[in-house]
């Protein structure tokens, strides 16, 4: 839910000089406090107090993060929108698993986007291979005009596109 620091160039193996597969992309560890949970104390107006929001921009990261080639790791509930401090228990203790999340809509439509994705992944897997054409603006200066991925694989492509303004924007 805000500008600074919000770039996701370093979630791409080909950003990072490192061998394809090497690296392992991920949003959240036991090293980050989650995303939701630093929305919801510190997010911009509009998003901080509205759950609905929070987890449409979490579907918004989701999308930006699933559909960049190479491994990923989803921590402990991001599918879920855990908002619930990495400090809690400690740094790498035993979180509560918050199964009353899943009858929540808007819990679940996040839920069901990482499902979506993962879907599509499986699906499509030439696209998150070495051999992908894959371009991104992504970066914090990317953040009011739009961020935008393109992939193409032999003669199919896709696009995806983010707004990730609270504000309406013709992209």
């Amino acid at each position: 839910g805000q500008k600074s620091e919000s770039g996701f160039g370093a979630l791409w193996t080909g950003s990072t000089g490192m061998q394809f597969g090497g690296y392992v992309g991920f949003m959240e560890s036991h090293d980050e406090e989650r995303n939701a949970y630093r929305q919801k104390t510190s997010g911009v107006a509009g998003v901080k107090s509205n759950l609905s929001a929070m987890m449409q921009r979490q579907e918004l990261n989701a999308a930006f993060f699933l559909t960049v080639p190479g491994p990923k790791m989803i921590w402990q509930f991001g599918e879920l929108g855990y908002d619930i401090s990495i400090e809690d228990g400690g740094r790498t203790g035993k979180k509560d698993i918050r199964w009353d999340y899943y009858d929540v809509p808007a819990r679940k439509a996040l839920y069901d986007t990482y499902s979506g994705l993962l879907k599509f992944r499986k699906d499509n897997p030439e696209f998150f291979d070495e051999t992908a054409s894959f371009s991104w603006k992504v970066g914090t200066s990317d953040w009011d005009n739009g961020r935008f991925i393109t992939c193409t694989a032999g003669e199919r492509s896709f696009v995806v596109v983010g707004n990730f303004t609270t504000k309406e924007n013709t992209i």
